[in-house]
């Protein structure tokens, strides 16, 4: 399969060192197969990293599961009310279990960034995660390519 990639922009030097050190690191434990536990990966994010994360308090949580609940399917999918962003955890699991290997952040040659991957077949569990890792970082997303073709942001 094709490497892919996400595109995106960063000026502060250390935001794109922080978000670098994370990459690296999960390559690293993809590649060694020893993940570190969700408190283990908090070490690299900072506050303003996690505020792009759904962190619901009990009431909260439970407010949206009683609205997901009662909601009809098609709603489901469209009422913003119902979409969240991703919880850290789901985001760390789908890396984590993503069919694909992370071979790091590059810099091109217009000065943007890409984080760059390589997945092992198709379907192989998609970009979106990563894509949350970037954003996460405060990067200005550009595009991506997911295997499947270049898609601007």
């Amino acid at each position: 399969m094709n490497n892919g990639y996400i595109r995106f922009r960063q000026d502060d030097a250390e935001r794109l060192s922080a978000l670098t050190r994370v990459v690296t690191s999960m390559a690293d434990a993809k590649t060694s197969k020893i993940w570190p536990n969700d408190e283990q990966w908090r070490l690299y994010f900072d506050s303003e990293c996690m505020k792009h994360f759904w962190q619901p308090t009990e009431q909260e949580k439970m407010e949206w599961l009683d609205k997901w609940t009662k909601a009809a399917y098609p709603d489901k999918l469209t009422d913003p009310d119902l979409q969240t962003p991703w919880d850290f955890g789901s985001m760390l699991d789908a890396i984590h279990v993503g069919e694909y290997i992370i071979h790091g952040i590059q810099k091109n040659p217009d000065g943007s960034y890409d984080l760059t991957f390589e997945a092992f077949s198709y379907p192989y569990g998609g970009i979106d995660a990563l894509t949350a890792l970037v954003e996460a970082f405060e990067c200005i997303l550009i595009g991506s390519d997911d295997g499947t073709g270049y898609r601007q942001k």
